[in-house]
Protein backbone atom coordinates (compact mmCIF):
# COMPACT_ATOMS: atom_id res chain seq x y z
CA UNK A 1 0.00 0.00 0.00
CA UNK A 2 2.92 2.32 0.77
CA UNK A 3 4.42 1.67 -2.65
CA UNK A 4 1.09 2.37 -4.39
CA UNK A 5 0.74 5.66 -2.56
CA UNK A 6 4.32 6.56 -3.43
CA UNK A 7 3.75 5.81 -7.11
CA UNK A 8 0.43 7.71 -7.06
CA UNK A 9 2.17 10.74 -5.51
CA UNK A 10 5.02 10.49 -8.03
CA UNK A 11 2.49 10.24 -10.88
CA UNK A 12 0.58 13.32 -9.62
CA UNK A 13 3.86 15.23 -9.26
CA UNK A 14 4.98 14.19 -12.77
CA UNK A 15 1.62 15.09 -14.34
CA UNK A 16 1.62 18.43 -12.44
CA UNK A 17 5.13 19.21 -13.72
CA UNK A 18 4.24 18.28 -17.32
CA UNK A 19 1.02 20.34 -17.25
CA UNK A 20 2.89 23.35 -15.79
CA UNK A 21 5.69 23.02 -18.37
CA UNK A 22 3.16 22.76 -21.23
CA UNK A 23 1.18 25.84 -20.13
CA UNK A 24 4.40 27.78 -19.44
CA UNK A 25 5.70 27.00 -22.94
CA UNK A 26 2.48 28.30 -24.56
CA UNK A 27 2.63 31.48 -22.45
CA UNK A 28 6.22 32.19 -23.49
CA UNK A 29 7.69 31.32 -20.13
CA UNK A 30 10.50 28.96 -19.08
CA UNK A 31 9.08 25.39 -19.27
CA UNK A 32 11.89 23.80 -17.21
CA UNK A 33 11.46 26.14 -14.25
CA UNK A 34 7.69 25.69 -14.24
CA UNK A 35 8.06 21.92 -14.60
CA UNK A 36 10.06 21.91 -11.38
CA UNK A 37 7.46 24.09 -9.60
CA UNK A 38 4.65 21.84 -10.90
CA UNK A 39 6.57 18.72 -9.93
CA UNK A 40 7.29 19.87 -6.38
CA UNK A 41 3.90 21.48 -5.66
CA UNK A 42 1.56 20.33 -8.45
CA UNK A 43 -1.73 22.08 -7.52
CA UNK A 44 -0.06 25.36 -6.52
CA UNK A 45 2.17 25.25 -9.63
CA UNK A 46 -0.79 24.80 -11.99
CA UNK A 47 -2.76 27.63 -10.34
CA UNK A 48 0.33 29.86 -10.40
CA UNK A 49 1.06 29.34 -14.09
CA UNK A 50 -2.60 29.88 -15.00
CA UNK A 51 -2.55 33.23 -13.17
CA UNK A 52 0.60 34.50 -14.91
CA UNK A 53 0.25 36.66 -17.99
CA UNK A 54 1.04 35.42 -21.48
CA UNK A 55 4.43 36.89 -22.45
CA UNK A 56 3.93 36.08 -26.13
CA UNK A 57 0.72 38.13 -26.27
CA UNK A 58 2.37 40.99 -24.37
CA UNK A 59 5.34 40.95 -26.73
CA UNK A 60 3.04 40.97 -29.79
CA UNK A 61 0.99 43.84 -28.30
CA UNK A 62 4.15 45.87 -27.60
CA UNK A 63 5.47 45.27 -31.12
CA UNK A 64 2.14 46.34 -32.65
CA UNK A 65 2.09 49.45 -30.45
CA UNK A 66 5.67 50.36 -31.44
CA UNK A 67 4.84 49.84 -35.10
CA UNK A 68 1.77 52.03 -34.81
CA UNK A 69 3.80 54.68 -32.94
CA UNK A 70 6.41 54.71 -35.73
CA UNK A 71 3.66 55.08 -38.34
CA UNK A 72 2.03 57.93 -36.38
CA UNK A 73 5.38 59.70 -35.91
CA UNK A 74 5.97 59.50 -39.66
CA UNK A 75 2.47 60.85 -40.36
CA UNK A 76 3.11 63.69 -37.92
CA UNK A 77 6.44 64.46 -39.59
CA UNK A 78 4.75 64.52 -43.01
CA UNK A 79 2.00 66.81 -41.70
CA UNK A 80 4.63 69.14 -40.23
CA UNK A 81 6.40 69.28 -43.61
CA UNK A 82 3.09 70.06 -45.35
CA UNK A 83 2.27 72.71 -42.76
CA UNK A 84 5.69 74.35 -43.18
CA UNK A 85 5.29 74.37 -46.99
CA UNK A 86 1.82 75.91 -46.62
CA UNK A 87 3.21 78.50 -44.22
CA UNK A 88 5.93 79.46 -46.70
CA UNK A 89 3.40 79.65 -49.54
CA UNK A 90 1.00 81.75 -47.47
CA UNK A 91 3.79 84.06 -46.33
CA UNK A 92 4.93 84.56 -49.92
CA UNK A 93 1.38 85.35 -51.06
CA UNK A 94 0.89 87.79 -48.20
CA UNK A 95 4.22 89.43 -49.01
CA UNK A 96 3.14 89.78 -52.64
CA UNK A 97 -0.13 91.39 -51.59
CA UNK A 98 1.71 93.64 -49.14
CA UNK A 99 4.04 94.69 -51.92
CA UNK A 100 1.16 95.32 -54.31
CA UNK A 101 -0.50 97.56 -51.74
CA UNK A 102 2.78 99.01 -50.55
CA UNK A 103 2.19 98.09 -46.91
CA UNK A 104 3.85 95.84 -44.38
CA UNK A 105 1.08 93.92 -42.67
CA UNK A 106 3.51 92.08 -40.40
CA UNK A 107 4.33 95.30 -38.63
CA UNK A 108 0.87 96.84 -39.24
CA UNK A 109 2.45 100.11 -40.40
CA UNK A 110 2.28 102.00 -43.70
CA UNK A 111 5.37 102.13 -45.88
CA UNK A 112 6.59 105.33 -47.53
CA UNK A 113 5.53 103.97 -50.94
CA UNK A 114 1.84 103.89 -50.06
CA UNK A 115 2.04 107.29 -48.38
CA UNK A 116 3.58 108.86 -51.48
CA UNK A 117 1.06 107.11 -53.74
CA UNK A 118 3.61 105.29 -55.91
CA UNK A 119 3.43 101.71 -54.70
CA UNK A 120 5.11 99.31 -57.16
CA UNK A 121 2.92 97.01 -59.22
CA UNK A 122 4.19 93.56 -58.22
CA UNK A 123 1.39 91.43 -59.61
CA UNK A 124 1.14 90.54 -63.30
CA UNK A 125 -1.02 92.88 -65.38
CA UNK A 126 -4.44 91.80 -66.64
CA UNK A 127 -4.92 89.05 -64.05
CA UNK A 128 -3.07 86.52 -66.20
CA UNK A 129 -2.76 83.05 -64.73
CA UNK A 130 0.99 82.50 -64.93
CA UNK A 131 2.32 79.29 -63.41
CA UNK A 132 3.71 79.61 -59.91
CA UNK A 133 6.94 77.78 -60.57
CA UNK A 134 9.67 80.15 -59.33
CA UNK A 135 11.40 80.10 -55.95
CA UNK A 136 13.93 82.50 -54.47
CA UNK A 137 16.13 82.69 -51.38
CA UNK A 138 15.95 85.42 -48.77
CA UNK A 139 18.80 84.67 -46.39
CA UNK A 140 18.57 80.91 -45.91
CA UNK A 141 14.77 80.77 -46.34
CA UNK A 142 13.19 79.54 -49.54
CA UNK A 143 10.34 81.77 -50.74
CA UNK A 144 7.72 80.83 -53.31
CA UNK A 145 6.33 79.49 -55.43
CA UNK A 146 5.70 82.73 -57.34
CA UNK A 147 5.11 83.60 -60.98
CA UNK A 148 7.82 84.88 -63.31
CA UNK A 149 6.18 88.32 -63.41
CA UNK A 150 6.04 88.52 -59.64
CA UNK A 151 9.71 87.60 -59.41
CA UNK A 152 10.62 90.30 -61.96
CA UNK A 153 8.52 92.85 -60.08
CA UNK A 154 10.25 91.92 -56.82
CA UNK A 155 13.54 92.63 -58.58
CA UNK A 156 12.30 95.96 -59.94
CA UNK A 157 11.06 96.96 -56.47
CA UNK A 158 14.48 96.17 -55.00
CA UNK A 159 13.26 93.34 -52.78
CA UNK A 160 15.65 90.95 -54.52
CA UNK A 161 18.90 91.67 -56.38
CA UNK A 162 20.86 90.23 -59.29
CA UNK A 163 22.74 88.13 -56.72
CA UNK A 164 19.57 86.59 -55.22
CA UNK A 165 19.39 82.87 -55.93
CA UNK A 166 16.34 81.72 -57.91
CA UNK A 167 15.13 78.26 -58.88
CA UNK A 168 12.65 76.46 -61.15
CA UNK A 169 11.78 72.76 -61.06
CA UNK A 170 13.19 72.35 -64.58
CA UNK A 171 16.63 73.40 -63.40
CA UNK A 172 19.24 71.15 -61.86
CA UNK A 173 20.43 73.81 -59.40
CA UNK A 174 19.85 77.34 -58.10
CA UNK A 175 21.06 80.32 -60.22
CA UNK A 176 21.64 83.96 -59.48
CA UNK A 177 18.78 86.16 -60.69
CA UNK A 178 21.13 88.14 -62.96
CA UNK A 179 22.34 84.93 -64.66
CA UNK A 180 18.88 83.45 -65.31
CA UNK A 181 18.15 83.86 -69.03
CA UNK A 182 14.39 83.52 -68.51
CA UNK A 183 14.40 86.64 -66.33
CA UNK A 184 16.44 88.91 -68.67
Amino acid sequence: MGDASFFLNALIMLVGGIVCAFIAHHKGRNPLGHFLIGFLIPCVGIVLILCLSNLKEEKDRIQKQESQNRMLREQLRQEQIKLEALRHHTTARLDTHDQKLGIESRQAGLTPAIESGNAPDLLPEGGSEEPLDWFYLIGSNTQGPVSRSTLKNLHLAGRISDKTFVYRNEWADWKEYGKAEELS
